[in-house]
């Protein structure tokens, strides 16, 4: 999506295809952030990245007090802004601080913001809680919440 666009208002829309085009308005909806998955062993779970760089998993489950990463898209606006496609370089962090949660809980947030290298990924990078196995995750912007994904937690 456009960085130039905002939800919760009208737009015009215009669609090329072979054979003729069409014009359209649409309402655009608020940011609603979507945390990146992977199926295992027929089992669904949020990809969530150790600070060594290594995929959560059972045989690398998340610890107490460990700082994670989790990647995720719909983040909003950033400070400072980029322009639509542009690569993020340096530190854009969200306008509005994400709201993650594992199994209810607040949990301690470090970052969240673009990642470099790369446009429209957002990364969090926060504190983990002391939940064990399948804990349930959540990341919050702006009051849209994200779907429950699974997190690895030690068991």
């Amino acid at each position: 999506m456009p960085t130039d666009i905002f939800g919760g208002r009208n737009y015009q829309f215009g669609i090329e295809r072979q054979g003729g085009s069409i014009n359209t308005m649409a309402t655009v909806g608020v940011n609603l952030p979507g945390v990146f998955e992977f199926f295992l062993d027929g089992e669904q779970y949020g990809v969530f990245i150790h600070q060594d760089g290594r995929v959560v998993t059972p045989a690398a489950p998340a610890l107490p007090g460990e700082i994670l990463t989790v990647f995720y898209t719909g983040g909003g606006k950033t400070d400072p802004p980029t322009a639509t496609g542009e690569l993020a370089s340096g530190i854009h962090h969200t306008e509005r601080t994400a709201i993650v949660k594992i199994n209810g809980q607040t949990v301690p947030m470090l970052f969240s913001g673009l990642t470099p290298g790369f446009f429209g990924l957002y990364q969090a990078n926060f504190e983990m809680n002391g939940a064990r196995g399948a804990a349930e995750f959540t990341i919050e912007h702006a009051g849209a919440v994200s779907k429950v994904v699974n997190l690895l937690a030690q068991p």
